[in-house]
């Protein structure tokens, strides 16, 4: 392919690597992508005033129909910014309450944008509900089998008008 014209812009961006005024924009693949810091959705429990409501969207696993799921730990270990733990039992009504509680103290500290609730130790003496706070946005793929622990679920951080 032989060019008849070269532009001074094309020039430029030939030899120096950078767009001049007016050139056309070049998306560089070595440039790193912006992660989501949230993500448009429904929230996962909207309830009636006075009532435990999350605003963060649920994140379902894959298939859907997974019940024994938890994060895995790769991903846990290089996003985990937070661990929460709440005296609750599994089998009664409190999974939104321990949800919500969970939502609450990721919304207090900067940065949190997921969290994975579930409940730990199970049919023990010291079974409680567990919380992480993730400083990423969670999607299906970093749930793995788990068939010790009891999963309520994960969350993401709503975009808001603001986002």
């Amino acid at each position: 392919m032989i060019f008849t014209k070269l532009t001074s812009a094309m020039v430029f961006v030939f030899v120096f690597g950078k767009l001049a005024a007016g050139a056309p924009a070049v998306s560089d693949p070595s440039e790193p992508v912006a992660a989501p810091s949230c993500v448009i959705g429904a929230a996962a429990a909207t309830g009636t005033e006075g009532s435990w409501q999350i605003n963060f969207a649920s994140v379902t696993p894959v298939p859907a129909t997974q019940t024994s799921y938890g994060v895995d730990k790769t991903w846990s270990s290089q996003h985990a910014m937070m661990t929460m733990n709440i005296g609750l039992t599994h089998g009664g009504d409190m999974d939104l309450y321990g949800a919500f509680k969970c939502q609450f103290h990721c919304q207090l500290r900067d940065g949190c944008l997921s969290y994975f609730g579930r409940y730990v130790d199970v049919n023990s003496s010291t079974e409680r509900f567990e919380c992480v706070g993730f400083n990423a946005i969670m999607n299906p793929s970093v749930f793995v089998p788990d068939p010790i622990n009891i999963p309520v679920g994960g969350f993401d951080q709503l975009c808001t008008g603001a986002d």
